[in-house]
């Protein structure tokens, strides 16, 4: 069934729970290395952003930044689930404990944060995500419970809206995966449609 677009802005709660929806299930164990290896290329790619305007002197794109802080934050939600099962993560008080807490803590994060407000400190900002990666790869990689906290402080230092992010990265994979994961569909992309998704 073809999910519509999502109108409001996403909680935690909600963006987990949608971000599974595209996630393709390999088995556990290659569904833990698949998010590893994905969430480390997506935060490569938040680094590229800033090295591009950083070093090559292009303007940030803003856009790319918030699409790849919430690529990142997909692989992670992901590990969330695998952490305590596909679909039982809803039933597990820690781990909805954990969601609320999330929740309550990009809410009271977002005071005065808008798209158009991403810190334009390329330096500082650069630095942040090359810490964030290395303690990506040192400590969290295999706890999203520590890995997604940062994930947020981060976003937060780099102005990112992320209920804003998150939502626009849903209607992204609704635009890419009408129905569910399709191999098909994620060789064969429609970037100017999922751009304009990013965009709003």
């Amino acid at each position: 069934m073809e999910l519509q677009k999502i109108k409001h802005e996403l909680t935690f709660k909600e963006y987990v729970n949608l971000a599974g929806r595209t996630m393709q299930r390999l088995g556990i164990e290659m569904d833990r290395h698949h998010m590893n290896m994905g969430a480390i290329t997506e935060i490569g790619e938040l680094l590229d952003a800033y090295k591009k305007a950083l070093i090559y002197k292009k303007e940030l794109d803003t856009v790319n930044v918030q699409e790849e802080w919430a690529d990142i934050l997909w692989y992670l939600s992901n590990s969330l689930r695998l952490q305590v099962g596909y679909d039982n993560y809803l039933n597990v008080k820690s781990c909805m404990d954990f969601i609320g807490e999330t929740d309550w803590v990009i809410k009271n994060n977002l005071s005065g944060v808008t798209n158009n407000n991403l810190e334009p400190n390329l330096m500082r900002n650069s630095i942040l995500i090359c810490i964030f990666l290395n303690d990506y790869l040192k400590t969290y990689k295999d706890n999203p419970q520590l890995s997604i906290p940062s994930l947020i402080k981060l976003g937060h230092k780099l102005g990112v809206n992320m209920n804003v992010a998150m939502t626009n990265n849903i209607n992204k994979l609704i635009v890419r995966f009408p129905d569910k994961f399709d191999t098909y569909f994620a060789l064969n992309r429609d970037l100017d449609s999922e751009r304009e998704e990013l965009s709003k």
